[in-house]
């Protein structure tokens, strides 16, 4: 039986590679963000204001998505020690101010060796 994927034996995984080297990779747009950030809330079963969703996105940007995804769980946290179901924009803002970024984290180190 021939692979209809591409043939000559290749497997799922190495075509998807193969169709990604070649065509690239582009980065997320913001609207892209903010679509996969909530999706991810909702699916953690969290509940954003959408000024915290929009610094999220733009964060994001100038970050990355995973480093955004990753704000949820304490900016949650914290949401709910302050009595609250529905994450802030300051929620936002206070766990952001608590961690770096791998390219921050990475300039810091860099400027302390």
């Amino acid at each position: 039986i021939e692979n209809p994927l591409g043939g000559y034996g290749k497997t799922l995984s190495q075509v998807i590679i193969g169709l990604k080297t070649v065509k690239g990779t582009l980065p997320y747009t913001l609207e892209d963000i903010r679509a996969i950030v909530q999706i991810r809330a909702k699916t953690e079963g969290l509940t954003l204001s959408e000024e915290a969703l929009n610094h999220l996105a733009e964060s994001g940007i100038r970050t990355s998505l995973r480093y955004v995804i990753q704000l949820l769980t304490p900016a949650s946290i914290l949401a709910r020690i302050n009595g609250r179901e529905n994450i802030t924009l300051e929620d936002i803002k206070e766990v952001d101010d608590l961690f770096y970024d791998a390219k921050s984290s990475a300039k810091v180190l860099t400027e302390y060796q």
